[in-house]
């Protein structure tokens, strides 16, 4: 996870001197909003020589990698079916 937060912070310095003027979202941002990140996804697979290692692009990615099904704690569990054990 460090990796990707240097990596997320470096690429952002880099584009600050190089002119990128996207409103910078943060990977918390697009777990919460799927639509957003699914669509910036897109772009950045459509044009992956310019966008690639964007902020934005880099944290859709980790929120999409990351934001997966969370699982319910407190599910009740059948223990028939696990009774082969």
């Amino acid at each position: 996870m460090s990796k990707l937060v240097i990596s997320t912070v470096l690429t952002a310095l880099i584009l600050s001197f190089t002119g990128y003027s996207e409103e910078v979202k943060t990977v918390n941002y697009y777990k919460q909003h799927t639509t957003e990140r699914k669509a910036k996804i897109d772009e950045c697979k459509n044009n992956p020589g310019k966008l690639k290692g964007t902020p934005n692009c880099i944290n859709a990615i980790a929120a999409h990698r990351t934001g997966g099904i969370k699982p319910d704690l407190n599910r009740k569990v059948d223990g028939a079916k696990f009774d082969h054990f």
